[in-house]
């Protein structure tokens, strides 16, 4: 389907070429392997880049498992699974953390 993610960035641009030169548009890329995909795209329409930063909540017994997910102003969970507050409290502190110590170097990225 793809060669490579410059040749799945460049067919998904081709895609979105409505979009090409349009005001307003941003491309929104999820690091860390979204993000040089994004950056071809939003080359490509000469569009806006911008960084989707969340992290996601893992099950106090199985980390794995995912819960729930956290950005830096919003949180998400799933309604069918009973864990405690202070557990949740305290994750999206520490993810939180996490994700503000992260950006400065996925805005670093070198990008095509």
């Amino acid at each position: 389907m793809f060669t490579n993610r410059i040749d799945a960035g460049l067919q998904l641009a081709k895609k979105l070429k409505a979009y090409k030169d349009k005001e307003n548009v941003v491309i929104l890329a999820i690091p860390r392997g979204g993000l040089p995909l994004g950056a071809i795209v939003a080359k490509s329409l000469n569009a806006k880049l911008d960084v989707a930063l969340s992290k996601k909540i893992g099950h106090p017994f199985n980390k794995e498992f995912a819960i729930g997910a956290v950005s830096l102003n919003n949180i998400i969970l799933d309604d069918n699974i009973e864990i405690s507050i202070g557990y949740i409290e305290k994750e999206k502190k520490r993810l939180r953390e996490k994700l503000k110590k992260e950006r400065p170097n996925i805005i670093g990225i070198g990008l095509p």
